[in-house]
């Protein structure tokens, strides 16, 4: 039949064509129709060209009529398909159509796939499966060509058109994964290789699964890339891929596996070693670090108490909406351990918006609130001077908070208990138990003020008057207002006044030992025994104390020293008190006559010296 004369369909029918230029393939819906005045050549192409190119240079096909002139009648390789003309909206549609190379030649090597393209330029119908194929095809190649010369932004949009006209072809979405690989964009090349393993459930290959072990290693998910790249082994054992991925995840699952011993086992420099190299490694491999693996490092900070730096990294990571609950829940831990109970409470209220059924959360939002009420209690009973109520409140709220390894033992919250509880202490006189939660405070805050205080006031009430004169000086330094300075300032003056008096004050070597005058040398040798464990500083001791027993066993325990001793105390003792000096002070026992060497020697404990 003439092409010239050929049948037309009914005007207005409604006919589904799609047409392929140089930018690629587009769909209109035309309606059959007769117009003349079209060139013979055109209705060959099943397509008119408009008179005078396209702002982009190239030529436009043209599916209607306009105002223009035309020399020919359209149709489609049937014979016929003239068609309507565009609505506005359908050329401002086109219009706003990019073309690949809008302002420079395309490479040598797509010259000839853009040239068949153009010359595929028809109308034809939608439903041709073939057809569509063949179409996909070319932009499968297309985007290849565009993938040896790097172009992967370019590659990956021509393989998305394939896949649009193709969408259960495989290979395009293997060959996107391999483009988006490139990219580093791990997380859509996952998506992709697990789209093309589905769709390959007969023939899979071993490519896609390296490649998919590949991005799940990049992600972190160690145990999944294993699995996939023993899928890949078994159909390709001697794929080069598969092997160098294989070793990098069992490297990988290593670093995974000391990181979970060193820090079940408290071993937080080596778990912090762990951790750099699970980083390291996907980093290196330009992938995403795991949501996981950015607690774990936070919760390293936390154990090894550096509050400061685990707050400027969920800082950093707040912006991340997938992390968004587990920085908050970190934050509102770090706040609770650090003492700022009300900022935790606030902390944890908005992470439950995040996930209101996370029980970590609640549990801590939990105990947050109980110390805070106890401790409280504990503050007011101290106020009111019911030292045992301010103790029982002080020790309920330190057995909420723990003593956990991996909460740096406690933080600060558990240092302010024990100082409070150990200020009770001192109040009610029991320096030994008031010693050992003040110690207990500052393993925890070293530059404590209040605790230094604390310590300070123990052992000036224990005598040492050296080490508490150093705790002052220390708290003064701590102090951080000038109230608290002032304090310390006389604290120290009346320290290094009662230190100076009992410098002064003759040393009683046999009270020192609690013995009396006329004790043995058996008994001698076990005070000093018995003084010395009880005193000794390695078991919490004074170590002032300590050297004065040791200096009274050194005399005491050789009998020369010790007669020149006794008459040393003797003749002191004798000048002490016969002198005017403040005698209604003394007791009448302790006058002697001058030369009464038998109250001397009563007084003394001694009845005859040798």
């Amino acid at each position: 039949m003439n092409r010239r004369t050929a049948a037309h369909p009914v005007e207005g029918q409604l006919k589904s064509v799609i047409y392929v230029d140089r930018r690629g393939m587009r769909s209109r819906n035309v309606y059959g129709g007769n117009v003349s005045n079209v060139k013979n050549s055109d209705i060959w192409r099943g397509s008119v060209q408009r008179k005078g190119p396209h702002h982009s240079g190239l030529p436009r096909t043209y599916t209607g009529r306009d105002k223009e002139t035309w020399d020919g009648s359209t149709g489609d390789m049937s014979g016929a398909g003239a068609c309507r003309e565009h609505t506005k909206e359908q050329v401002q549609e086109e219009e706003k159509m990019v073309p690949l190379y809008p302002n420079r030649a395309p490479p040598p090597r797509l010259q000839i796939l853009i040239l068949r393209l153009h010359q595929l330029k028809r109308v034809i119908p939608h439903d041709s499966a073939s057809v569509l194929k063949e179409f996909a095809d070319m932009r499968k190649e297309t985007g290849n060509a565009f993938f040896k010369d790097e172009e992967f932004e370019e590659a990956i949009i021509c393989y998305s058109r394939a896949i649009g006209l193709c969408p259960d072809e495989s290979i395009y979405y293997a060959n996107r994964a391999a483009a988006y690989v490139k990219q580093k964009k791990y997380s859509l090349a996952q998506s992709d290789c697990q789209r093309a393993i589905s769709l390959q459930t007969k023939s899979p290959t071993a490519k896609v699964y390296a490649r998919l072990a590949r991005c799940q290693y990049a992600l972190g998910n160690v145990t999944a890339a294993q699995a996939s790249l023993r899928q890949a082994l078994e159909i390709e054992p001697e794929n080069d891929m598969a092997k160098i991925f294989r070793a990098k995840a069992l490297a990988l699952q290593g670093h995974i596996r000391d990181f979970e011993g060193a820090a079940g086992r408290g071993h937080w420099r080596m778990a912090q070693t762990a951790c750099e190299s699970c980083i390291r490694a996907v980093v290196d491999e330009g992938g995403v670090v795991p949501p996981e693996w950015k607690c774990w490092e936070i919760v390293l900070l936390i154990a090894r108490c550096e509050w400061d730096k685990a707050v400027v990294k969920i800082d950093s990571e707040m912006t991340d909406m997938s992390t968004k609950a587990d920085m908050l829940l970190l934050h509102g831990l770090v706040l609770f351990l650090t003492g700022k109970l009300d900022e935790a409470l606030e902390r944890l209220a908005a992470a439950l918006r995040f996930d209101p059924d996370c029980s970590k959360i609640k549990g801590l939002r939990v105990r947050v609130k109980n110390t805070k009420k106890l401790k409280e209690y504990g503050n007011a009973f101290f106020k009111d001077e019911a030292w045992l109520l301010a103790i029982e409140k002080y020790s309920e709220a330190l057995e909420i908070i723990g003593e956990h390894a991996s909460e740096g033992n406690g933080g600060h919250i558990r240092a302010i208990l024990l100082s409070n509880r150990a200020a009770s202490y001192v109040k009610m006189q029991r320096s030994k138990e008031a010693m050992v939660d003040i110690k207990a405070s500052l393993l925890l805050c070293p530059s404590s003020y209040k605790a230094l205080r604390i310590r300070g006031s123990i052992n000036l009430l224990d005598e040492n008057y050296d080490t508490a004169i150093d705790d002052f000086k220390q708290a003064m330094e701590a102090a951080d207002t000038e109230s608290a300075k002032s304090t310390m300032e006389s604290l120290l003056r009346q320290a290094e006044a009662q230190a100076k008096k009992f410098r002064n004050k003759p040393k009683d070597h046999y009270e020192t030992l609690g013995l009396s005058r006329g004790c043995t040398e058996a008994q001698i040798k076990k005070a000093y025994r018995q003084a010395s464990l009880k005193h000794h500083p390695d078991k919490g001791g004074s170590e002032e104390k300590f050297k004065l027993i040791a200096e009274a066993y050194t005399i005491l325990s050789d009998p020369v020293e010790r007669k020149s001793y006794d008459a040393k105390s003797a003749d002191n003792l004798y000048q002490s008190y016969g002198s005017d000096e403040d005698e209604e002070d003394y007791d009448s026992h302790f006058k002697f006559e001058k030369g009464s060497y038998s109250s001397q020697n009563q007084y003394n404990g001694y009845y005859g010296w040798d």
